[in-house]
């Protein structure tokens, strides 16, 4: 299991989200032509700016999923959902301090569906598109780390040692060792122990560590060509929750939860137990 225990981690989930929200409001606002755009590059940027200080997504229904499917503890997922909602508050606090409540209307405007779909088709929606979203977001962020889900845990006497080994290329000629580093953690007695491996290093593939988050970034960026009639394309609940709180606007708002629940739950099913 990962465990992420350091503030550095949450605050930089709160700025990442802070950031990518402001991207998301501010474009609206300026009613930029082809918003996936800035989406692509924001999501990348994020990656690259705070690499292993977050989990690259700042999305509360992938989050949740990855605790679901035994990949964060849920203590550690509902911290990470909280800094993320309050990231995208406060992006919408900003938007609107900067241009004004009547300007923001501009956001609700882009998040409602172009044509009239009832509550049960923009569920659909936003369950098939979340999926696509998340397993593709997943599968990034957690098997390209280089460490095993499946760890061995052996119980002792005052700790519990938890150990996440990497996988040894034999049958490459390149030496990987020098890569590798050894962490050791200590939280109530608890001792992790895990190896990391900065070439992203997996039993199946190796995968270069930059091009996550240009995989994230463009799978958001798809996300929001594909589907940008339903909600302007995020697909993020902390931005819905954000936008209905400061539009005193709330219908549907179930339809659109609900949908990035079910579908990034389902996503991780998916990337856990079948790829």
């Amino acid at each position: 299991m990962l465990h992420y225990k350091d503030f550095e981690t949450y605050f930089a989930e709160f700025a990442a989200s802070f950031i990518f929200a402001t991207t998301l409001f501010f474009s609206a606002v300026a009613n930029v032509s082809q918003p996936a755009i800035p989406y692509a590059f924001c999501k990348m940027m994020i990656g690259f700016a705070f690499e292993e200080l977050t989990i690259k997504h700042a999305n509360p229904a992938i989050t949740f999923s990855c605790a679901c499917i035994g990949l964060f503890s849920l203590r550690s997922a509902l911290a990470y959902m909280l800094c993320q909602t309050v990231g995208y508050l406060a992006a919408g606090g900003i938007t609107i301090l900067l241009y004004g409540s009547t300007a923001f209307y501009k956001v609700y405007e882009k998040t409602k569906p172009v044509k009239e779909t009832s509550g049960i088709e923009l569920l659909l929606l936003e369950t098939i598109v979340s999926i696509i979203l998340s397993v593709v977001i997943i599968e990034n962020v957690i098997y390209a780390k280089g460490l095993y889900i499946n760890s061995t845990n052996t119980n002792n006497t005052n700790n519990t040692n938890y150990n996440i080994n990497l996988y040894n290329n034999t049958n490459s000629n390149t030496n990987y060792t020098n890569y590798n580093t050894n962490s050791n953690k200590y939280y109530n007695n608890n001792v992790y122990n895990y190896n990391y491996n900065y070439l992203y290093t997996t039993q199946r593939y190796r995968r270069n560590k930059y091009m996550v988050s240009f995989t994230i970034g463009a799978i958001t960026g798809v996300g929001s060509i594909i589907a940008s009639a339903s909600e302007g394309g995020s697909f993020n609940v902390a931005y819905i929750l954000a936008v209905y709180i400061y539009s005193n606007r709330y219908s549907r708002i179930w339809a659109y939860i609900v949908g990035d629940f079910i579908g990034s739950i389902i996503a991780g099913i998916i990337v856990r137990y079948m790829l």
